[in-house]
């Protein structure tokens, strides 16, 4: 992100992210007195990171009662889409006013990227953690008021070799969290599209798995492959099976081959996807990992990419069918 300017969110995106009418949060923020960045400003008035996290704190729709705490965005396949949901609903939950701890699982590190960092740098990661008993607090980096991330980069591919020499029955992941997990209200890992060790001990350590799936009928192909790996895992490794969401995404409502593998989520997969409901593609969800800047601090005002990232986190949160389905 650019530190050479203060980053700010509307009221507008506010009332979005709380689920409210504008008027609520006008009225937090008249109550408060909260100011501002730019006293000049006229239009489009946007106000901290500080002050958002505490205005959408006071004005947030009800949870659900088993909000889950270590969410996972999974897939085996790449190029679905995972790290930008990651990334989106990561950054978006801590400007919601909740404390965030974002996990890069994947070598090639586009998360770590999208938050900011040269994966070039030499810095720790999960790698140190496990295999060095490195403690997790040394290797966190924070981004931004209530978000803390666990970067990576290239060297995070020697973990998985020395993973394979572990005994399966130790979960590695679990216990590497372990000294930080109260300080989190969430721990949000993105993992390498691959079936691999690391991504089993994280598996193993998660209330939630976010499947992201893309809306193009090849893109299905694995999917049925990838429960049934999910499943045989679990039962073998003696665990339950964590919740699953099924996310659809790169949705183009104008193709055929979208509307097709919709079709084939609602009549096969209903237990697991969000009703009715894919993530559209967006240019401005390209952009916003480009620029290294979440949605909210520089989106449209009626960005579709904002609009689908904030039913994704309300579904999370709330449970609740999203409002167009």
């Amino acid at each position: 992100m650019d530190e050479s300017k203060p980053l700010g969110v509307t009221q507008k995106i506010m009332s979005d992210l709380a689920w409210v009418n504008a008027s609520t949060i006008n009225k937090i923020v008249g109550a408060g007195s909260y100011a501002p960045i730019d006293a000049n400003v006229k239009r489009n008035i946007k106000y901290s990171i500080e002050d958002t996290r505490n205005i959408i704190k006071q004005a947030l729709y009800k949870l659900r009662p088993d909000l889950p705490k270590i969410i996972t965005f999974y897939n085996f396949k790449g190029g679905v889409g995972k790290t930008t949901l990651c990334y989106q609903v990561s950054s978006h939950l801590a400007l919601m006013g909740f404390n965030v701890l974002v996990i890069d699982a994947d070598p090639q590190g586009h998360l770590s990227t999208s938050l900011g960092y040269d994966t070039e740098a030499n810095f720790l990661t999960l790698l140190d953690c496990i295999t060095n008993n490195t403690p997790v607090t040394e290797a966190i980096k924070n981004v931004y008021l209530g978000l803390d991330c666990l970067p990576s980069n290239i060297g995070l591919s020697r973990l998985e070799p020395s993973l394979s020499e572990k005994p399966h029955s130790q979960n590695f992941i679990s216990k590497c969290l372990a000294p930080v997990l109260n300080k989190y209200d969430f721990v949000i890992f993105d993992t390498n599209p691959t079936i691999s060790h690391i991504n089993r001990n994280i598996i193993m350590a998660s209330d939630l798995l976010n499947i992201v799936v893309e809306t193009q009928a090849y893109a299905l192909n694995g999917l049925k492959l990838l429960l049934k790996d999910l499943i045989t895992f679990c039962k073998e490794s003696n665990i339950v099976i964590p919740k699953m969401t099924i996310i659809p995404n790169k949705y183009e409502e104008r193709t055929a081959s979208s509307g097709e593998a919709m079709a084939v989520l609602r009549d096969n997969y209903s237990d697991y996807v969000i009703p009715n409901f894919a993530v559209r593609r967006s240019e401005e969800l390209h952009t916003s990992g480009k620029i290294a800047t979440p949605l909210a601090f520089f989106c449209r005002t009626n960005s579709i990419a904002l609009e689908d990232i904030k039913e994704v986190i309300r579904y999370l949160l709330t449970g609740k069918e999203p409002a167009n389905a």
